[in-house]
């Protein structure tokens, strides 16, 4: 009878434990892509050449349809006859937007690489980012991965996909 309590007791408290684990938030898979058009103000931060800003919609997973603003400083790192060639961003912030008012904040930060091509001339973007703040349903999420952008300068719009982890 000592056994049959002491087990039963046993399975309990491994119950009782389990449950905060069983409660932690999956890893979920994030990703899609939003495009918008860019604005290029004065620089606020030193040594920058210019803040970043942009306006832009898109699809993404656990979000749906969203809008996504984003802001950050910019720096030329390399030029090559006389022009920029590469540079750096960050630390900004990305703010997607659901349509049910939910948001999930990342901070981003990451490298570019200006090409002159017959059709233009574009930046080739690599981004990282790590979730740092959400509402609704995000509300304490954390997650992190990065996104590859292309900008096309004359048109002045930027198209970026997005991949990585979440938990929420």
């Amino acid at each position: 009878m000592k056994r049959l309590i002491t087990l039963a007791g046993a399975a309990v408290l491994s119950l009782a434990l389990a449950g905060p684990a069983l409660a932690a938030d999956p890893v979920r898979p994030f990703g899609g892509t939003v495009s918008g058009p860019d604005s290029y103000l004065a620089p606020d931060c030193p040594g920058a050449v210019w803040h970043y800003t942009s306006l832009a919609s898109g699809e993404m997973l656990h979000l749906g349809r969203v809008s996504m603003a984003v802001s950050h400083c910019t720096w030329i790192d390399t030029f090559v006859d006389d022009a920029p060639a590469t540079g750096h961003f960050g630390p900004g912030t990305m703010t997607f937007t659901a349509a049910n008012g939910d948001t999930l904040v990342l901070s981003d930060w990451g490298t570019f690489r200006l090409v002159a091509t017959p059709a233009g001339l574009f930046s080739y973007v690599d981004i990282s980012w790590v979730v740092v703040d959400g509402t609704g349903r995000f509300g304490g999420a954390s997650g992190g991965g990065g996104a590859a952008a292309i900008t096309d300068i004359g048109a002045n719009t930027t198209t970026a996909t997005y991949r990585g982890t979440i938990s929420y």
